[in-house]
């Protein structure tokens, strides 16, 4: 999340498999997007009054598992934010046939494979792409729509074993 009131989040499965990224803008309406010239086909765009998840996107999230598994059972493993904990999600959840387990507060780096790994990862390739485009040209003003592109360009780097390795040295050993 920035200060401009956006998040971006990833679906990643243990298989290796990584489902269209979600940006929740701060907004009202789809006008919020104009800034990040969202393209449809690479990242699915979402508001709420204050850019942080809500009921309404974890419903969109859950139906993005729900197509991806046909319905087959799944699991979520999610933090303990509450539009996560709430009793709609979970309701919702059970009618699409995934479970939900929730990382312990403040073990995020033990328990959730993906945080470090996977979002490091991310993190430290799309600053590399910022830096590149400072050194060309050291007046340039980075927007929200440069911060999306940079963040598909680093995903891009993300393959399927990188993904599956995550999940092996953390405590799902099992999946």
């Amino acid at each position: 999340n920035d200060k401009e009131g956006f998040t971006l989040t990833l679906i990643i499965s243990a298989d290796g498999n990584m489902l269209i990224p979600m940006l929740t803008a701060k907004g009202k309406t789809n006008n919020c997007f104009k800034k990040y010239k969202l393209d449809a086909n690479t990242i699915l765009g979402t508001y709420s009054n204050n850019g942080w998840s809500n009921n309404g996107i974890m419903k969109i999230t859950l139906e993005q598992i729900y197509k991806k598994t046909k319905g087959k059972k799944s699991i979520l493993l999610l933090d303990q934010y509450s539009s996560h904990t709430d009793k709609f999600l979970i309701d919702e959840a059970k009618k699409k046939n995934i479970d939900l387990f929730y990382v312990p507060i403040g073990l995020t780096y033990k328990y959730q494979p993906l945080d470090v790994s996977i979002n490091g990862i991310l993190k430290q390739k799309a600053k590399k792409l910022w830096r590149q485009e400072i050194v060309k040209d050291p007046n340039i003003k980075i927007t929200n729509a440069d911060a999306v592109k940079h963040f598909l360009k680093a995903k891009e780097g993300i393959t399927s074993d990188i993904i599956k390795d995550s999940f092996k040295k953390s405590c799902f050993t099992e999946i």
